[in-house]
């Protein structure tokens, strides 16, 4: 202090007084600008709702004019906005309507914010400030769908101008028979062709295929080529199976090749990534599908081709190649059927992009203009449910899926919608609507995630029932509902095939087998799931209680007399052990080896003890910082500060010591993003407490 006042003396009288005038100003200028009485002097007086056809209004009203609000909305039916530092004035919520259903009015530090939620999310906002800047007002829009457009129409032809699959096996012969001309006799080749197509008419594959065959080999050059080679194309995909669709697309490349101007060549270059969709080749799929949008960009089946590459690309997992691949339709505008449909498949690739509220917002978009689009999407209803699972909505998480189970009962992931539902109405505290629904996944679904997470959440909520006959019930409850859950567990793992999700099972039982004292139990199945599942995503929950049950057991056999036993722990389980948890369990052997007569063994382990005491253990950490700093390396240090601190928060004193001395060694090195970060660190009220 004496130096620094030295130095200011030495200074010109004017210097000094304009240094003292600074540190005057900026004193004020923190008392004004943080002290909360001050700052608050505007307040909200109330908050006020009114409603007409087209919106709702709500008005936030203050006693003196307010600057710039920040308005923001969230990803489902929620509305945040920020008023800056101004007061509540004592209100804390406003008034509520249909669209409306709770405005409330909160404090954060010096900041006045509002929360408001709505019935929907499907609807406008704007907002601005009154002329006098007194108000701020927003208006709210509703645009919500009725759910009853929703409900699945009887059948496609009830949808007009929405048959966009390929013509049929059928359809194709009835339409090429048309441009085979019926010689009498007169042309073999020709009536070669016409009686092909009777025996493909009358479902003879094999023959019309035979007779196709014989035609394109003897009659390579004759007018009716160009549909029949194609036909023979359509006769081998008919016939079904890997080894056909093979013959089928072989036989499409060679008249595209042929005919390449062929009114049917379209048709032909879509069915060739059909064939191959169907082989489950997506990428071979995706490529010719996009080579037929490439060569027939004007033709319906180009448009199809793009839906059908832009589905390969989602089941490969290219989510942005997919919207990529729409663009060309996505040009078309929503008036477009096939934009539409473009449309939706944007949004799945948001949905499979986990951008959930993006995917909600594109799918609403589509469904606002075509209701019933999702009949010829139905997996955009099953991209809906889930997304709003994860958006925290489980009133539209049933609406959808319900939908989507409805339309696609054998939907691949049927099982994953029916533990949805579930979890949904279980939030949603209707917990026997829940438990019929996790009823039907587990019976349906015994070996599927879904199936196995139904069982897991009838365990939870104490299903008996789903489980054990009327007449085993009782006798399930017999030693009481914990270990009636432990039972149903045991039975989910019996029954199972290999899930991650089994896991889950094991760590329930020990957590219930540890929580009623069935320590050796609690052992057994904790035991079991670390070492059949090392890496384990549970496994930072199972070893603490492992390890405690580990210590109460030893604990229970000590008091019993049972030295044998603890000793035996010891061997079995030691490693299982952690922190704290170790100590009490050597001190427990130790004593057990001195009733035993065992004297070196239980010194030997009060020697490992003291070694491993808290004291040794800081000591260590400390040289650890110390060598460190000694070598010039102020991050190992920094990170072994870090650490030391966290163990042992009782040495501020001698961290901060050693902060200072990190950040005159990074301060010298120039290592200034670390500088940031210890000076974040040494400022911690955790670290350094207010005193």
């Amino acid at each position: 202090m004496t130096a620094r006042l030295s130095i200011i003396t030495r200074l010109p009288a004017v210097a000094v007084f304009w240094r003292l005038m600074v540190v005057v100003w900026f004193l004020f200028g923190l008392f004004v600008f943080f002290d909360p009485n001050i700052a608050a002097a505007n307040e909200l007086k109330k908050v006020a709702l009114g409603t007409t056809d087209d919106y709702t209004r709500l008005v936030f009203t203050f006693q003196d004019q307010v600057n710039d609000v920040v308005v923001r909305r969230d990803d489902v039916d929620t509305v945040y906005l920020d008023f800056g530092e101004v007061g509540d004035g004592g209100v804390s919520t406003g008034p509520t309507d249909g669209l409306i259903t709770e405005v409330t009015v909160q404090m954060h530090g010096p900041r006045l914010s509002a929360r408001v939620l709505l019935s929907t999310n499907r609807f406008e906002v704007r907002h601005f400030l009154s002329r006098d800047r007194f108000s701020c007002v927003l208006d709210f829009k509703n645009l919500a769908t009725d759910a009853s457009t929703l409900q699945p129409l009887d059948n496609y032809d009830q949808l007009e101008k929405k048959q966009i699959e390929p013509l049929s096996f059928n359809e194709v012969v009835r339409g090429l028979s048309l441009f085979v001309v019926d010689s009498s006799g007169h042309d073999p080749g020709a009536d070669l062709v016409s009686k092909a197509i009777i025996d493909l008419s009358s479902g003879r594959l094999d023959e019309g295929i035979e007779k196709l065959n014989a035609f394109k080999t003897n009659y390579p050059d004759h007018p009716s080529a160009d549909p029949a080679w194609f036909l023979l194309g359509d006769a081998y995909f008919a016939k079904g199976l890997p080894e056909n669709f093979q013959a089928a697309t072989d036989n499409w490349r060679m008249a595209l090749d042929s005919f390449p101007d062929s009114f049917t060549a379209p048709r032909a270059a879509f069915m060739i990534g059909e064939a191959n969709r169907l082989m489950d080749f997506r990428t071979d799929a995706a490529g010719f599908f996009k080579l037929c949008a490439e060569r027939y960009p004007n033709n319906h089946y180009g448009s199809l081709a793009i839906l059908r590459a832009a589905d390969m690309d989602l089941l490969i997992g290219h989510h942005q190649e997919a919207k990529q691949t729409l663009a060309p339709l996505l040009a078309l505008g929503n008036s477009s059927l096939f934009g539409r449909l473009a449309l939706a498949r944007s949004g799945m690739a948001d949905y499979q992009d986990t951008l959930y509220s993006q995917a909600c917002e594109t799918f609403r978009e589509v469904l606002d203009i075509d209701p019933a689009i999702f009949q010829l999407y139905p997996n955009m209803l099953y991209a809906i449910g889930d997304s709003y699972s994860y958006l925290n909505r489980p009133d539209l998480t049933v609406l959808f899926l319900e939908h989507a189970l409805n339309l696609m009962p054998d939907h691949p992931k049927a099982d994953v919608m029916l533990a949805r539902i579930g979890n949904a109405l279980q939030s949603m505290n209707r917990p026997n609507d829940a438990i019929s629904f996790f009823n039907i996944a587990k019976d349906r679904f015994p070996d599927r995630d879904g199936g196995l997470v139904s069982q897991i959440r009838l365990a939870d909520m104490g299903a008996l029932r789903a489980f054990f006959s009327p007449e085993q019930v009782f006798d399930a409850l017999d030693r009481g509902a914990r270990q009636a859950t432990v039972r149903m567990y045991d039975k989910i793992i019996g029954q199972a095939s290999e899930s991650p999700l089994l896991q889950l099972a094991y760590l329930k039982i020990g957590q219930a087998q540890a929580a009623d004292g069935e320590n050796g139990e609690a052992i057994r199945w904790l035991r079991d799931l670390v070492l059949k599942y090392p890496k384990g995503v549970l496994m930072d929950e199972a070893k603490p209680i492992l390890s405690r049950a580990v210590v109460n057991e030893a604990q229970k056999r000590y008091e019993l007399g049972q030295y044998d036993q603890v000793d035996r722990l010891n061997s079995e389980n030691f490693s299982f052990l952690e922190g704290p948890d170790q100590v009490r369990f050597q001190r427990l052997l130790a004593e057990s080896y001195q009733n035993q007569g065992r004297v070196e063994d239980a010194l030997n382990v009060w020697k490992q003890i003291e070694a491993n005491s808290p004291e040794k253990r800081l000591a260590d950490q400390m040289e650890l910082v110390e060598a460190a700093l000694r070598a010039d390396k102020p991050l190992e240090a920094f990170s072994q500060l870090k650490s030391t601190f966290k163990e042992f928060p009782e040495a501020s004193d001698w961290v901060e010591q050693k902060i200072a001395d990190v950040g005159r060694i990074l301060a010298n090195q120039s290592i200034y993003g670390t500088v940031d970060d210890l000076l974040n660190f040494r400022n911690d009220p955790i670290v350094t407490p207010l005193t």
